[in-house]
Order: structure tokens, then sequence, then C-alpha cells
């Protein structure tokens, strides 16, 4: 997990850079990607996690949060147009409602500030491992939404962002997408269904 998140770190930094810019990170868990910007990116951080448990390890870490979850931070005017990066690192797959988590990333944002989707890259590629590593037999599929580059770019292009950057998602097992906020943006993205 930690060297996915100096990945994207990393990318973000060599693309759009992190020092002294301010990063919010939803779904922030333990606070591990955010410790990675603030300490060797010099990063401003602050973390949205809806578990009390993991914003109590936050707070020990003296990193700003906000205990609840990203629909819960869209009802506080304080939030808007606050932050110049915005992560969702393999969280916007988990979403029930990916458009809601995309729509308030964008109001939080402030203008032509940058979103960082980072999700699994198994759709349309190659598989690198075997089929039942990504589809098991659970009850609850933990995933319920599944990108490729196409349907990712599409969703952000719905919700008003304009796609600024992809990584080689094709030979590494890491789909990364940075947008920038934006009005309009008409490109059209769809996905061969031959391929």
């Amino acid at each position: 997990v930690k060297a996915r998140q100096v990945f994207v770190a990393d990318l973000i930094d060599n693309e759009i850079g992190l020092e002294n810019k301010k990063l919010c990170d939803i779904g922030t868990g333990e606070g591990q990607f955010l410790k990675i910007a603030r300490d060797d990116y010099k990063a401003k951080v602050f973390g949205i996690e809806p578990s009390k448990k993991l914003c109590g390890e936050l707070n020990k870490e003296n990193i700003k949060n906000f205990c609840g979850t990203i629909e819960d931070i869209e009802k506080i005017s304080d939030f808007k147009k606050s932050f110049d990066i915005v992560t969702i690192m393999w969280t916007l797959e988990n979403s029930s409602e990916p458009n809601a988590m995309l729509k308030i990333s964008g109001n939080i944002l402030k203008d032509n500030g940058f979103l960082v989707v980072s999700t699994g890259s198994r759709i349309l590629v190659p598989f690198k491992k075997p089929l039942n590593y990504y589809i098991d037999d659970s009850v609850v599929d933990t995933h319920p939404t599944r990108f490729s580059k196409n349907t990712l770019s599409l969703i952000l292009k719905k919700n008003g962002f304009k796609v600024f950057f992809v990584n080689r998602y094709i030979d590494q097992d890491w789909l990364c997408i940075i947008a920038k906020k934006e009005k309009e943006n008409n490109k059209i993205y769809s996905d061969n269904y031959k391929e």
C-alpha cells in the first residue's frame, strides 16, 4: 500500500507540484499518504475520514481532518473552494455514489484546482494476476464500480473536470488520472466493447 501511495505522491509532485499546495485526501484512513505528502513533499495536508478511530490517529499525527463523509463536508461552507488538490485513491470504486463524490470534490477545489483519482488498472488491459484475485466469491462486492481509463475520464468530464494527465496504466497495476476543474470539455470517451 505504501508503494502505491508514494507512486501517487511522486506523480503529483512531478506533474503539478505538491510543495505548499493545500491537499485534501478523501477516505484518508490512518493518514499514511498525507504523512508522505507533508513530510517528503511539503504539502499542506487535510484528510476526510468517516472513522472516528482513524480520525483519532490522524489527530495524534497532527494531521488536520474532518471526521465524516464527503457528503457531510458539502454542508459546511468553510470548505468551498479550499483546496489546490483533492485526491481520491482506491476509494471512488468503493463509493455507492461516485458522481456525488466527484461533484463535491469539485466544490471543495479552488478554481483551476486538480483532482487526482487512482484506482486499480484491470479493465481493458492485459491481466497481470489470476482473475479470481480480482473477482472473488465474496457475498458483498466491495467495489461496486469498475473503471477503465475511458469510463473514468467520462465520469470526470460529466462532473466538470478535464483530463490533464494519465499514467502508463497499460503496463502498471494502477490507473492514475489527474484532472483539472474546468467548465467545458467536449472530448467524448468511450470503450470499444470488441476489445
